[in-house]
């Protein structure tokens, strides 16, 4: 208890709430359910009055007849087909939450939700613990919940591309696409790593260091032997850097595939609005802008020319983290917006389909309609997920004391 301190307090009542309370309340179930509207698939009923078969009657449509009350008495769908080119209308309808229960991921996206919103929160009270009574012997707990929001961050991403490479051909396209994209990431990867450190501040000289100067201590206090060797190479250090970033990208492919879409989306549905226009294109080229703070010869070299200027180096650190959290609160900030976009893809496969010739049957209308919604949360997973890392790191980063993000 002397070890932690209040810390462990904290943590104990933050994780007794997400344990009983989460079950009532949710700010994951609470967010989809908040402004989305959703399209109900139309039923037999409706499809019918579209439907341009005969009515049943006479000798030749009794045996149809039969087996279509014979599939019902079994339980089986009747099936009938319609002209794709109806004039189908979607009725629309709120979320509840009794109707996310049944969403694919639901209960990841929940979990990963709820869980991040709980490490925020002991984040901030242990920091505000560490201002108002600075001590050099606790060691900062919050550390451990950032670790397991990355993990289960990690964890859900690797779920989800799992369905690739267990999906059986179906699922070939997509394991493809997965596979080339890693390699492609790895070889940039390793060409990104090699540039020197006067172009991108990426610091890994002074990463590598570190890594060596702990591992010999810890060698050395293991084996009680000075001045060990370290395990790796600097190579061997970066290799192991590339390939991460190469997994990483793997995992990425489709959310970020996924996030392009919705944005053209958006910008379709916003085009009355020209501020909401403004901020989808400031969400989307936000990372871009962020990483040209690494590259020094446009960022660090302009903004702080030498150790006279108003802003020194240590606070352009600090607004290198602020401009990352930044970015990822924008993101957030603007989900409903893009999933709100994905739903309306329901609406639109519909209108395609009816600049379609032919028929077709009325469990494929069905189907077309109501998967929109089924993966609801694998969309929300894949939209929140890399903004939820990004901004879980970054704490990370402050938390550790090399940066302090208040420190000038």
């Amino acid at each position: 208890m002397a070890l932690f301190g209040l810390q462990l307090v904290i943590t104990i009542v933050v994780a007794c709430l997400l344990q009983k309370l989460g079950v009532y309340y949710s700010f994951g179930r609470w967010l989809i359910c908040q402004r989305l509207v959703r399209y109900l698939h139309p039923t037999d009923e409706q499809l019918r009055k579209y439907s341009s078969a005969p009515p049943h009657s006479g000798g030749g449509n009794r045996n149809s007849r039969r087996n279509n009350e014979r599939n019902s008495n079994n339980g089986h769908l009747e099936t009938f087909t319609v002209s794709k080119r109806s004039n189908i209308h979607l009725k629309m309808s709120k979320i509840d939450p009794i109707d996310v229960i049944q969403l694919h991921y639901f209960t990841d996206y929940k979990w990963l939700v709820d869980f991040s919103i709980a490490t925020i929160v002991v984040f901030c009270l242990d920091d505000i613990y560490f201002a108002l009574f600075t001590t050099k012997e606790q060691y900062n707990l919050s550390i451990i919940w950032l670790t397991l929001a990355c993990a289960f961050t990690l964890k859900v991403l690797i779920s989800l591309s799992s369905l690739y490479f267990t999906g059986g051909d179906e699922s070939s396209g997509e394991r493809s696409l997965c596979v080339v994209f890693g390699f492609i990431f790895l070889v940039l990867s390793m060409i990104i790593l090699i540039v020197d450190e006067n172009i991108l501040e990426f610091g890994l000289t002074g990463a590598f260091d570190s890594f060596t100067d702990g591992t010999q201590q810890l060698l050395g206090n293991i084996t009680f032997v000075e001045n060990s060797s370290s395990p790796i190479s600097e190579m061997g250090f970066k290799l192991c850097l590339a390939s991460s970033c190469s997994f990483m990208s793997a995992l990425l492919v489709f959310p970020c595939f996924r996030f392009a879409r919705m944005h053209l989306d958006s910008l379709k549905y916003a085009s009355s609005r020209p501020l909401l226009q403004v901020l989808l294109h400031v969400n989307f080229v936000s990372p871009l802008l962020v990483l040209f703070l690494w590259i020094k010869p446009i960022a660090r070299d302009y903004i702080v020319p030498d150790n006279d200027s108003i802003l020194t180096s240590g606070l352009f650190d600090n607004v290198r983290l602020i401009a990352m959290l930044c970015s990822s609160c924008l993101r957030l900030s603007l989900i409903l917006v893009y999933l709100q976009a994905y739903l309306n893809m329901a609406h639109e496969k519909i209108e395609d389909m009816k600049k379609e010739t032919g028929r077709i049957t009325n469990i494929e209308i069905q189907k077309t309609v109501a998967r929109v919604f089924y993966y609801l949360c694998v969309v929300t997973i894949q939209y929140i997920t890399p903004s939820i890392m990004l901004i879980m790191l970054t704490i990370m980063l402050k938390s550790l004391g090399v940066l302090a993000l208040l420190q000038q």
